[in-house]
């Protein structure tokens, strides 16, 4: 019809049992050739979920551990796939595979017959690891009921908890980190809010979160309990304090969040600089706003760093490695010079601010006072008129 060939299905599947049979009775099932030509029918058929092909499949000899497609899990697991069986090729378990393509359904029917949470790749990584690093909140969750070790480390040394906010080399994330529903599910589930990213270090996972300007990351660490003037180990190449590492790397957003829940802007490094030293040390954009936000909350801009240097100092010294940073560099330096005048008008603002509440509240007190008085008046002049009457 229309120059196109029709084909009746039930004279195609008589075909193919033919097919099959014929192939079946004259290969043996034993042999390797005969396991991987049966992949890919047997692919097939889980995908499209004919389990009575699956399983005449299986029972002529394909083989469930050779399968790449995590479609139909329940189907595999029935048919009695190894949910532990390790890749030889790529040294990792099925679910490793699962939570790398996102099959967080997978995750769970492979954790329900019993994968192992704990098994690592041959990077060391553990599904929890990767699960941390893609954002699955849900695979997060059900690997930790299952008994995943949220303080597994992995080769690099970093703890699954501030995964979520350190990268890690060996995964080679693309995606932009700070999932902050995969941080909530590790707090829920009894994980420190100020567990080290790096035991050796002392790094934290709020330090990180404050080097990335992921300022919603920061608040749910703070408010989760972290501390927000907590330190790294003393010599530790990292940054002491989450507000350093946020003032050099010019992490606004996140600089905010840890001054508005009391970070010192005061707290030197090992080297005796402030953040404002180090926010000069940049001189990159959006180091006006920094400079203004520390000097808003308090920072010192005659702080001297172990060379003597105040803030003003290290920024006209480096101004010769960065010539590109004339308007930030200049508008900074005004912030700073002006620091005294600036801080006495906040402070005359203040007392004006609170002068006039006083004022107001005085009056409005006057008023309901007033208003009172009124009422008992008019009350005693009812009660006088029905005495009289």
């Amino acid at each position: 019809m229309n120059g196109m060939c029709t084909f009746d299905p039930a004279s195609l599947h008589a075909l193919a049992a033919e097919i099959f049979k014929l192939v079946s009775s004259s290969c043996g099932t034993s042999s390797e050739e005969w396991v991987e030509w049966l992949r890919v029918p047997l692919n097939c058929a889980v995908t499209s979920g004919n389990e009575d092909l699956v399983t005449r499949l299986l029972d002529t000899g394909g083989d469930v551990n050779r399968l790449d497609h995590l479609g139909r899990s329940t189907t595999l697991i029935s048919a009695g796939a190894d949910v532990n069986d390790r890749d030889p090729a790529e040294g990792c378990y099925p679910l490793h595979a699962a939570v790398r393509r996102g099959c967080d359904r997978v995750v769970a029917d492979l954790l329900a017959a019993g994968a192992a949470p704990n098994n690592t790749d041959g990077e060391g990584i553990s599904p929890l690891f990767l699960a941390c690093h893609q954002g699955d909140e849900s695979s997060v969750k059900n690997l930790l009921a299952a008994g995943a070790e949220f303080t597994f480390e992995s080769c690099a040394g970093y703890v699954v908890i501030a995964s979520e906010v350190f990268p890690n080399a060996e995964i080679n994330v693309a995606t932009q980190l700070g999932h902050v529903g995969v941080i909530k599910a590790f707090l829920e589930h009894g994980v420190d809010a100020s567990s080290q990213a790096c035991p050796a270090s002392g790094w934290t996972a709020l330090h990180q979160a404050a080097l990335d300007n992921q300022a919603e990351a920061v608040e749910v660490l703070l408010e989760a309990g972290a501390d927000a003037d907590v330190e790294s180990l003393p010599g530790s190449p990292c940054y002491d304090t989450p507000l350093l590492a946020a003032a050099e790397s010019m992490s606004n957003e996140a600089l905010r969040v840890l001054l508005r829940n009391g970070a010192d802007p005061n707290k030197p490094d090992d080297n005796g600089s402030m953040p404002l030293h180090l926010a000069a040390h940049e001189q990159t954009p959006g180091v006006m706003e920094v400079v203004d936000l520390l000097l808003r909350w308090g920072a010192s801009e005659t702080a001297v760093n172990k060379h003597g240097n105040t803030p003003a100092e290290v920024f006209q010294r480096l101004a010769i490695h960065r010539p590109d940073a004339t308007e930030e560099r200049a508008g900074a330096l005004v912030l700073l010079a002006r620091a005294p005048a600036d801080r006495a008008w906040r402070r005359r603002g203040w007392v004006v601010m609170l002068r006039a509440r006083s004022e107001t509240e005085r009056i409005a007190a006057q008023r309901r006072g007033l208003f009172k008085f009124r009422r008992r008046s008019k009350h005693r002049r009812a009660r006088v008129s029905q005495t009289g009457s």
